[in-house]
């Protein structure tokens, strides 16, 4: 045994000599693992299969890499026709020794010795089809697909016990104990098999036979028949009657069975063929949807790429077109190149050339908006002034040192709308790097607030030189200055 930390082999201590770490609990689970195959082992020698089966799961759930029980479990599978599980379980084994692993042999002589693939396919396909047709309680179509199952593989346990079912469904005892015996033959001790024999032998005799029914009334007719028979006078009615009554029973019981079983046996095989076909086209209409799905999503991809391709072609001709106006100092023409250029889809050297054109393009023609605008405001069109600033600031909101910010304060204030003229003057002051942009900035928010646009000092000291210098009339004259360079 090997330790499951570093492969070392172990000793009778419950560390691992080599890298000390504890393999007690690695040890149980490897003990109990090999206890149950061995138990497993012992039940498949005496082919009771199910029960072994079901060791063989248990112990590989303690060991998954016990590759004798995993085997064995392969062995046992494909004793019972389930070829699929079989493979599957000696295919894990290989996976994990591929070396010195009978599993190999296994599956060598199990390809050479089990049907072909397409068979096996069409049996477990029939017997899910023949499954459907018990759960639809359709017993003699089920019978049908179940004896072409078994035709193809008799070792199939679960396909004989579900024919059983079957026969025991639709009153055939006698033929449901045959499919038992063969699955009592593959597996002695499987638990669906004796209850069904259990239920069986209800309706069979010693020798295997159905039993009789309705003995009693049987007795009856007997006893009438003979109480008429021993009347002369009825004598000639009854021969009559009996020779009618004979005549019927033959049409009745010989004949019309053996022509509603052949119709039978006809429509249950055009059922099949049918369902079968539909079967085939249904697959084929499904595969025939799901390439067309395909196609459809492969030329929606290349219709965005080749958008993609179309959009991005536009774009750098329209960058080369903003370039070439740029060049010639056309920069209105520019701007209105560099608004169709999408620049997600410029490469790194066209962002960098689209950057380095859109400032100054940019900027050259809210210059030219900015003076549209200025005369608007000097022909005091307070409204258009309004829509003029309002663009331009939503676009640049300190554009040329915040005058434009401004502009558009004061064109709210002289629309009779202070408040907002508060917010765009307050900027003006607070962001400019201008003197003489703040200071009419801050003497129009008074103007907002209600307060005099130009403040005026009484003090004692200027009082006196008022007086002294222009003989008591107070006028400031910076303020006029002001006024009348604003005006200008």
């Amino acid at each position: 045994m090997k330790c499951c930390y570093c492969q070392a082999e172990l000793d009778q201590s419950d560390f691992c000599p080599w890298c000390g770490e504890d393999v007690r609990v690695w040890k149980k689970t490897q003990s109990i693992s090999a206890r149950l195959y061995n138990e497993g082992l012992e039940l498949a020698k005496i082919r009771r299969l199910t029960a072994a089966k079901e060791k063989l799961q248990l112990s590989l759930i303690y060991n998954k890499r016990n590759m004798d029980a995993r085997n064995l479990l392969g062995l046992i599978l494909y004793e019972t026709g389930d070829y699929y599980q079989a493979f599957s379980e000696w295919l894990i084994s290989l996976d994990f020794y591929p070396v010195r692993n009978p599993a190999g042999i296994f599956m060598k002589k199990g390809r050479g010795d089990s049907m072909n693939a397409d068979r096996i396919r069409q049996a477990v396909r029939k017997y899910n089809q023949s499954l459907q047709y018990c759960r639809q309680h359709s017993w003699d179509l089920a019978i049908i697909q179940l004896n072409q199952v078994l035709e193809a593989n008799p070792h199939m346990v679960r396909s004989q016990l579900l024919m059983a079912l079957a026969l025991m469904k639709t009153g055939q005892y006698d033929l449901a104990i045959k499919h038992l015996d063969m699955v009592q033959q593959i597996d002695t001790d499987h638990p669906d098999e004796r209850r069904y024999r259990e239920e069986c032998r209800r309706y069979l005799t010693r020798d295997g036979r159905l039993r009789a029914k309705n003995k009693k009334e049987k007795k009856t007719v007997k006893e009438r028949w003979r109480s008429f028979t021993d009347r002369p006078v009825f004598t000639t009615v009854m021969n009559f009657v009996i020779g009618a009554a004979a005549g019927a029973a033959i049409v009745a019981f010989l004949i019309m069975p053996g022509i509603r079983s052949h119709n039978t046996s006809a429509n249950s095989t055009s059922l099949i063929e049918a369902n079968e076909t539909i079967s085939t086209k249904n697959e084929t209409i499904t595969g025939l949807e799901e390439n067309v799905d395909s196609l459809k999503s492969d030329l929606e991809k290349e219709k965005k790429a080749r958008q993609k391709s179309d959009k991005t072609i536009e774009s750098y001709e329209s960058l080369f077109q903003a370039k070439n106006y740029y060049d010639s100092e056309e920069l209105t023409k520019a701007g209105e190149c560099l608004e169709k250029v999408d620049g997600d889809l410029l490469s790194e050297d066209g962002q960098k050339l689209y950057d380095s054109i859109h400032t100054e393009v940019m900027n050259a023609l809210l210059m030219k908006d900015y003076n549209a605008a200025l005369e608007l405001y000097w022909s005091e069109d307070w409204g258009a002034s309004i829509e003029a600033f309002k663009a331009i600031v939503d676009q640049n909101k300190s554009f040329n040192d915040c005058q434009a910010a401004f502009y558009l304060g004061d064109s709210y204030l002289e629309n009779g709308s202070p408040e907002r003229a508060k917010t765009w003057l307050s900027y003006a002051a607070e962001n400019t790097s201008s003197s003489s942009v703040s200071a009419k900035a801050n003497r129009k928010l008074r103007v907002a607030n209600g307060e005099p646009e130009y403040e005026e000092d009484y003090s004692d000291s200027d009082s006196n030189y008022d007086e002294e210098s222009d003989g008591g009339n107070s006028y400031d004259g910076e303020d006029t200055g002001n006024e009348d360079s604003e005006g200008e």
